[in-house]
């Protein structure tokens, strides 16, 4: 099986499991209590968004875009995803401490070196991201986030 024709697979799987996953979430029943997105919110932007990356995958490999790829079986093509994972494991450590705004600053910039960005769209990316998500969460939707040791009492 050719490259294109596994990638073309695997995109109509995870269309199919994002089809089947909106259905089961149309089936969540309301709770008693008031709630103004109810229950299956989360899951429809999941499966829509799902469904949405599988659209994209789809497009890309039959228009022939793909991401440069490591030689097969070479260390270089494991060493960036367990690196990624390694950070998000000390980013979970570090989010009580050093507060939801520090943290993820830092998380979403050394993620963008890992990736080979520039250090000022990192920082452009991580200052909007985290600043934005802490006030939409905090004083929008008024759901705690930890302030850390820094903005403790802010």
């Amino acid at each position: 099986m050719s490259e294109r024709t596994h990638d073309s697979v695997a995109a109509l799987l995870v269309a199919a499991a994002c089809i089947a996953y909106l259905r089961g979430a149309q089936g969540f029943q309301s709770p008693l209590v008031a709630d103004p997105l109810g229950p299956s919110a989360f899951p429809t932007i999941l499966g829509w968004s799902g469904l949405l990356l599988a659209g994209v995958q789809i497009i890309l490999v039959w228009t022939g875009r793909s991401a440069p790829e490591e030689s097969p079986g070479s260390i270089g093509g494991y060493l960036k995803p367990l690196a990624l994972f390694a950070l998000l494991v000390v980013y979970a450590l570090v989010l009580e401490p050093a507060g939801y705004v520090l943290a993820t600053f830092a998380f979403v910039v050394i993620s963008f070196l890992m990736l080979g960005e520039p250090l000022w769209r990192g920082g452009l990316v991580a200052a909007g991201f985290s600043t934005g998500f802490y006030y939409l969460f905090v004083k929008v939707l008024k759901i705690n986030l930890p302030a850390g040791m820094l903005f403790r009492g802010w």
